[in-house]
C-alpha cells in the first residue's frame, strides 16, 4: 500500500507473488508451501531478500524467481493444468460407460505412477470453484491473443468436456426416471466443494437448475449453505436431509460431501423409490447396494459387459496373428 505521505523520491517495488491455496487448507498451505513463486524487476534484489526472509519462517520449500510476466503465467497454467486432468478423467470414465472398464481402477493405477499422481483423477461432474474456470479462461484469452491456438484449443476442449458432463448427470438422470415427473427429486450437497458453502460456478447447481427447466420438483439439502447463498439455484433448499428426501423419486449425490448422521437404510425408509444417482468415486457404495439401493454411477456402465468372443484368444493359441473382424 502506497501511502500519500510517503517521502518525496519513495518509489514502489511490485512483486508477483502468486498463491497456490486450496480452499479448506488455505492456512496450512500458507504456512507450508510447496512452491513459492516471485516476479520481480530484473533489478530488484531487495525485495526478493525481504521475501526469502519472510518466507524462511514458513518453509524451505523450492523458491522459483523470475519476471512479472512468468510468475502470473504459473499461476495460470498451474490451475488449467489441474482442469485439464480432471476433464481428462471425466473423458475416459464416459468410455468406461461405453466399454464396461472401471473408471475408479484405472484412476488408482494411473495414480499410482509417480509421474501422474493421484489427485484430481476423481470422475465426476467437472470443475467448479472461483479459480479452475477463472483461469483457464484467462488461459485462452492469453494464448489467443499470443497466437498460441494450440493451447487455445486444448482448454476450450476441457471446457467443452466439463459442461458435457453436467449435461450428461441430467441425461442419466432423465433416463432413469423417464419423461413426465412422476415425483421429487432429492440432491445432496450443491456446494462446489464438500464442507464449504462455495457456490462459485458449483456444477451441481447447473445440473439442479437444468432438472428444474425438464419440469421436475427438485429439493436441496447441504448443511453449510444456506437460503440466501443459493440465488442462482431455482431449487427449494430444505433444513434436514429427510425433508429433502420425502418421497422421492431419484437420489442425486454428485460430489465429496459427507452425510453425517444419516444413513441409507434411515434414507430409504423416507423416499419414494430407493435410487441413488451418484460418482464412482464415493467410497461406500457397497453399503447403499446392501441397504437395497439401486446406485446409478457416472462412469459405469448400466448395462455388464463381456470380453467378446471373437477377439479372445484361448491359453495355449496363439498363432502370432490378431484374430480378424469382418
Amino acid at each position: 500500500m502506497i501511502r500519500r505521505n510517503a517521502p518525496p523520491g519513495t518509489e514502489p517495488e511490485l512483486v508477483w507473488n502468486p498463491e497456490f491455496l486450496r480452499e479448506g487448507s488455505a492456512v496450512a498451505d500458507c504456512l507450508s508451501p510447496d512452491r513459492v513463486v516471485l516476479g520481480l524487476h530484473p533489478q530488484d534484489v531487495s525485495s526478493e531478500q525481504r521475501l526469502r526472509a519472510l518466507y524462511g519462517l514458513a518453509t524451505r520449500r523450492s523458491f522459483f524467481v523470475t519476471d512479472y510476466r512468468t510468475a502470473e503465467l504459473v499461476k495460470q497454467a498451474a490451475n488449467a493444468y489441474l482442469a485439464l486432468k480432471i476433464s481428462y478423467i471425466n473423458a475416459i470414465a464416459e468410455l468406461c460407460e461405453q466399454n464396461g472398464a472401471d473408471v475408479t481402477m484405472v484412476s488408482d493405477a494411473l495414480g499410482a505412477d509417480p509421474r501422474i499422481g493421484r489427485g484430481h483423477l476423481d470422475s465426476g461432474i467437472g470443475y467448479g470453484g472461483g479459480c479452475l474456470p477463472k483461469d483457464v479462461r484467462a488461459l485462452i484469452s492469453v494464448a489467443h491473443e499470443a497466437g498460441a491456438y494450440s493451447l487455445a484449443g486444448m482448454l476450450q476442449a476441457a471446457q467443452a468436456t466439463n459442461s458435457a458432463r453436467r449435461d450428461h448427470a441430467v441425461a442419466r438422470a432423465a433416463s432413469v426416471l423417464g419423461p413426465t415427473p412422476q415425483g421429487p427429486i432429492a440432491v445432496l450437497g450443491i456446494a462446489f466443494k464438500a464442507d464449504t458453502d462455495d457456490l462459485r460456478e458449483a456444477p451441481i447447481v447447473d445440473v439442479v437448475n437444468q432438472l428444474v427447466d425438464l419440469g421436475w420438483e427438485v429439493r436441496v439439502y447441504d448443511p453449510y449453505v444456506t437460503a440466501q447463498r443459493v440465488p442462482s439455484c431455482r431449487a427449494a433448499l430444505e433444513p434436514t436431509v429427510s425433508a429433502a428426501c420425502a418421497g422421492a423419486q431419484l437420489v442425486l449425490l454428485l460430489g465429496s460431501h459427507r452425510l453425517t448422521g444419516v444413513t441409507p437404510e434411515a434414507l430409504g425408509d423416507v423416499v419414494g423409490a430407493r435410487r441413488l444417482l451418484t460418482v464412482a468415486s464415493r467410497p461406500e457404495l457397497d453399503r447403499w447396494r446392501a441397504a437395497g439401493w439401486e446406485c446409478i454411477i457416472l462412469g459405469a456402465s448400466a448395462t455388464p459387459h463381456r470380453t467378446d468372443p471373437a477377439v479372445a484368444v484361448p491359453a495355449g493359441s496363439w498363432t502370432g496373428r490378431l484374430p480378424e473382424h469382418q
